[in-house]
């Protein structure tokens, strides 16, 4: 019997998948499809909308819990533009500095306290993207030290329940910021990090320096680190079309996906573009990701869920939600061992396919509408009552299964266990 889910029609032609079983490519951990929540206030119109922030969005709303705790230990990043350059952090012990007057970028203590309980509550690892330039408007790099400071020594006061995940820096290169000056305050920040965490197994990571792929800058900016390296993980920003693909190897990275127009990217085929990027994070050789956080949980016209409207879930959630529990690449183990391969269908017809090992399965399928089938029922999630996505058994030839047309499979071979799944304990096998 082989698992599947979705519906099937006259194939056309039968493409063979050939699975090398033998050896893992890469490891990853729980929550590899992660999120990003911005610092957008509701002022700027309503592609954005009052859920777009941080600052701003209801931490104790049911639609919100509901969908941040299913996609559970993700990467909950804090981040964007503004909070590289415009968060001031007010109210800490050693640097209370005033919300200036009419200004928004303000995170204040209590909600700080807000949020860090809120990761607690739903089981996402936060990161916070940390202000390098100054509060407010002004470029102060030692009035930016001295608040990052008070705002480690709070946190480090806190349970360790609600200790962050990590802490991230970027904007470096921000008006031509050279690599030597942006390493400089990398390893500043890591010996206030070190000074506040003393015991290295409880500390949060250290990443950046979350810039476009830009080659040159960062080989600079990588040689002009310290010894030990201060950053425990290397980021970037991936914006489809902008720049290359970067030739970093043997370190983890984690990379934060984004971009969309209007129309495009709460519709299904944005997911076929997802599920692609997902798998190709997963699969790169050198060490992998470990994370990919989408630009955003909320907010823009690149989110997973719309918080405008209940937090209704778009497509590309239930792709992150399948690929948190069943996937980790094109073919992979899952957490007993077992067989998974991703299938993407692009076409208007089903297509046939052939493998050579083992089938579990969980095709996502849809049109232009903003709305998925899941095995040919609507699939929809509001208010943040996130369905439960069970498999559908059916029998089938070995290796065999037909992809609906438009459609996202995630294949569960329940008899096969590569010889590398056993061996190495799972991960991320070679797939063409």
């Amino acid at each position: 019997m082989n698992e599947w889910l979705g519906a099937s029609q006259r194939p056309l032609f039968r493409p063979r998948f050939q699975i090398s079983d033998r050896h893992i490519v890469n490891s990853l951990p729980a929550g590899f499809a992660s999120f990003t929540l911005d610092f957008h206030p509701s002022s700027q119109g309503s592609v954005w909308g009052a859920n777009a922030s941080i600052l701003e969005i209801d931490l104790a709303s049911p639609g919100l819990l509901g969908v941040v705790t299913a996609l559970a230990p993700a990467v909950l990043r804090l981040g964007g533009s503004e909070a590289g350059e415009n968060v001031t952090y007010v109210g800490f012990p050693g640097f209370d500095a005033p919300c200036p007057s009419g200004y928004y970028y303000c995170l204040t203590r209590p909600r700080w306290a807000a949020i860090l309980a809120f990761a607690a509550r739903t089981g996402v690892r936060l990161m916070l993207d940390l202000n390098l330039i100054g509060p407010g408007t002004a470029d102060d790099w030692p009035a930016a030290l001295s608040q990052i400071d008070a705002l480690f020594s709070y946190t480090a006061q806190q349970p360790p329940r609600l200790r962050p995940f990590a802490f991230e820096l970027g904007r470096m290169t921000r008006q031509g910021g050279v690599a030597p000056a942006a390493a400089a305050r990398v390893a500043a920040v890591g010996a206030l990090l070190a000074s506040r965490w003393p015991d290295e197994g409880q500390r949060p990571l250290l990443v950046g320096p979350s810039v476009h792929i830009q080659p040159d800058w960062i080989v600079d900016f990588v040689l002009a680190l310290p010894a030990p390296l201060p950053l425990d993980v290397f980021t970037y920003h991936m914006y489809e079309g902008y720049g290359k693909a970067p030739r970093i190897a043997a370190q983890t990275a984690a990379a934060w996906a984004s971009g969309g127009p209007t129309g495009a990217c709460t519709t299904f085929e944005s997911s076929l573009w997802y599920f692609d990027h997902l798998a190709h994070a997963a699969s790169t050789p050198g060490g992998g990701h470990l994370a990919v956080a989408r630009q955003t949980l909320a907010g823009g016209n690149y989110s997973l869920v719309d918080s405008n409207r209940g937090y209704i879930a778009h497509s590309d959630y239930f792709v992150a939600r399948l690929a948190h529990h069943a996937l980790r690449s094109f073919a992979a183990c899952d957490p007993s061992g077992r067989l998974v391969v991703g299938v993407a269908n692009a076409g208007g017809e089903a297509i046939a396919t052939a493998l050579q090992l083992g089938q579990h399965g969980a095709p996502l399928a849809g049109g232009a509408e903003a709305w998925v089938r899941l095995n040919g029922q609507p699939l929809s999630s509001v208010g943040g009552e996130v369905p439960e996505l069970p498999p559908v058994t059916l029998p089938a030839p070995a290796g065999a299964f037909s992809a609906p047309p438009f459609s996202v499979a995630f294949l569960r071979y329940a008899a096969v266990v590569p010889e590398a799944c056993g061996r190495d304990g799972g991960g991320t096998l070679a797939a063409a």
